[in-house]
């Protein structure tokens, strides 16, 4: 291979990386507003209250996970 192809290789693979950093970071930033989102929902009916006084110890991802069981459910 000569140089200018190894170059090309390079700014392929550097483009590749920066478009996978950005998918994950679009990925992250939608999982945080549909958290975000749930935990509003929550708090709007009263789940929120409720979940964090009956298990104190749970997270938000906690209480997140059982809303959802439970929304589901019904």
């Amino acid at each position: 291979m000569d140089a200018t192809m190894i170059k090309n290789a390079l700014k392929v693979a550097k483009w590749a990386a920066v478009g996978v950093v950005l998918v994950i970071m679009f990925g992250l930033a939608g999982q945080s507003d549909y958290e975000d989102a749930v935990l509003q929902e929550m708090k709007n009916c009263g789940a929120y209250s409720e979940l964090s006084e009956a298990h104190p110890d749970w997270s938000e991802d906690e209480m997140i996970k059982a809303y959802e069981a439970q929304r589901d459910a019904q």
